[in-house]
């Protein structure tokens, strides 16, 4: 039976393929819940029987198998569906299945032995093309309904055609002009139709064409903004026809048709591929980090903790307790990160509630300090805690929590030992667009400052901003995408005021409590 959940990750359906009984278990646990639709089967025929019956968009498929191989297998099923996406998984590498692999169209390849994050990374990937193409299809259908519209619009009003002379004058001018610009028709004969064109630059584009015409005499055409009689002016798209009598043009017509509608159709279209582009490298910079940040760090736990494992004996306490310190700090760090990533994740899905509340502000920043006060401690850092003890604000007490600790932990990361990290607060009243009082909460320190042209790529998800603090501390720059989501949740602004050598000011705003 299919595993669907209404709350996956990725909407598309997903059928894996694997004889071996333990590998089957161990991917199918974690890739599962990650698609709408999720089917399983242990060979080439059971995996064709539910193909007949359902649609699948991904194939994730062992290559050897008893009877039917998954490269057959593959094969069959682009055969009957061209848009599937396969992902093989395969101890050879040899070139007859290499080759055979690019005859398919194979579109990712695992060698065995899997790693299961390997195989989560590889499926993701395919995912996200699959729903780059469908939201695509989208588009086009979109486009398509919209062109539809207005090729109705059209046979219910019908098009302007005018007849002109090389000289520009109107010849003939069709009853539709009434309705499309409110001219009359048998009143525009012998006017020019330099009337009709609201910037000077077109009406010389159409004379330069004339000419053209009379020598190539070519079909073709452009769009302009007509000037009405009765309306502010529109897009028209204007194509021109000779007209050649004993082989000489006697007059050009020309075909006026109102293209606002599509023009408003395309605008769409080009602001929905700008916000795909978007979200596409918001994923892109989200696998990115996961990569390479994550990565880093485990392979650091991996290396000391086998020296350990190996090597335990031969070291003497101290030695010992520095790798466990080294592995302490790593799983630290590591799990900050973890922690920024699942938030930001479930922010970018909506899967976190936005719940506010009073919250007393001075409360929630010394609980806040409390569970960092070992990370200063240990850099003889002096964290300031001025905010007032009966100040109280309208917050989410999570993302709240979330914005201040990522601001207090980089403050302390970037300021050198016996410095200072200050928290404070000054009021503005009247000062939002609607008249609500707010407060200006930030976080100074007297660290190493940030430089201008790094200051403007700090809260964005496209830019990778990521430096190293005064003892080497590691970062990916998540945390600060996530107080910049949190806080616009409320309503607020947030931005940074630095100066390098100087330290950094980091505010942001949250409206008064009424």
């Amino acid at each position: 039976l299919p595993v669907i959940m209404e709350k996956a990750e990725f909407d598309i359906s997903l059928l894996f393929v694997e004889d071996e009984k333990e590998a089957r278990e161990s991917i199918s646990e974690m890739i599962s819940q990650e698609f709408s639709k999720f089917y399983v089967a242990k060979n080439a025929s059971e995996a064709l029987e539910i193909h007949k019956q359902n649609k699948i968009d991904l194939l994730l498929s062992d290559v050897h198998m008893p009877g039917m191989n998954g490269l057959e297998l593959a094969k069959i099923i682009k055969q009957t569906n061209p848009k599937v996406k396969i992902v093989m998984m395969s101890a050879f590498t040899d070139t007859n299945f290499l080759l055979q692999s690019i005859d398919i169209q194979v579109d990712g390849y695992i060698v065995k032995p899997v790693r299961l994050l390997r195989v989560l990374s590889a499926i993701k990937k395919q995912a996200d093309i699959i729903l780059s193409e469908k939201k695509f299809e989208e588009q086009g259908q979109a486009l398509k309904q919209s062109e539809d519209k207005y090729r109705t619009l059209i046979e219910t009003m019908s098009d302007v055609v005018v007849r002109i002379s090389t000289t520009g004058a109107l010849l003939y001018v069709s009853p539709s002009i009434t309705n499309f610009g409110g001219y009359m028709a048998n009143e525009e004969i012998g006017n020019n139709i330099s009337k009709y064109f609201v910037k000077k630059a077109d009406y010389l584009n159409v004379l330069k064409l004339i000419d053209d015409i009379v020598i190539t005499q070519k079909n073709g055409g452009f769009e302009f903004m007509f000037k009405p009689n009765n309306k502010e002016p529109f897009m028209v798209e204007l194509t021109y026809m000779p007209l050649i009598k004993n082989g000489k043009l006697y007059s050009i017509q020309i075909v006026l048709r109102d293209i606002t509608e599509r023009k408003k159709a395309e605008a769409q279209i080009k602001g929905q591929n700008k916000e795909l582009q978007k979200l596409n490298a918001t994923k892109d910079r989200f696998f990115s980090i996961i990569a390479h940040d994550l990565k880093g760090p485990f392979n650091t736990m991996l290396g000391f903790s086998g020296l350990l494992v190996d090597k335990f004996d031969k070291y003497d306490k101290e030695k010992q307790k520095k790798f466990l310190g080294i592995l302490k700090k790593d799983i630290g760090n590591t799990y900050k990160l973890l922690e920024n990533l699942l938030h930001w994740s479930r922010s970018q899905r909506g899967k976190i509630k936005f719940k506010p509340e009073k919250l007393n502000l001075y409360l929630l920043l010394y609980e806040t300090i409390e569970l960092l006060n070992l990370m200063a401690t240990n850099k003889s850092i002096t964290i300031k805690n001025e905010i007032p003890e009966n100040l109280y604000v309208d917050a989410d007490n999570d993302m709240l929590t979330t914005i201040v600790r990522n601001l207090i932990s980089n403050a302390i990361k970037f300021t050198p030992k016996g410095g200072t990290v200050e928290i404070g607060v000054e009021t503005r009243h009247g000062v939002s667009l609607h008249g609500v009082s707010q407060h200006e909460i930030y976080i100074k320190d007297s660290g190493l400052g940030i430089k201008p042209e790094i200051q403007t790529k700090l809260f964005n998800i496209s830019e990778n901003t990521s430096t190293r603090g005064t003892e080497n501390e590691t970062g990916t720059g998540l945390g600060l995408i996530l107080c910049k989501e949190f806080v616009e949740k409320h309503g607020g602004e947030i931005w940074v005021e630095s100066e390098v050598g100087k330290g950094s000011k980091f505010i942001f705003t949250l409206p008064e409590t009424v």
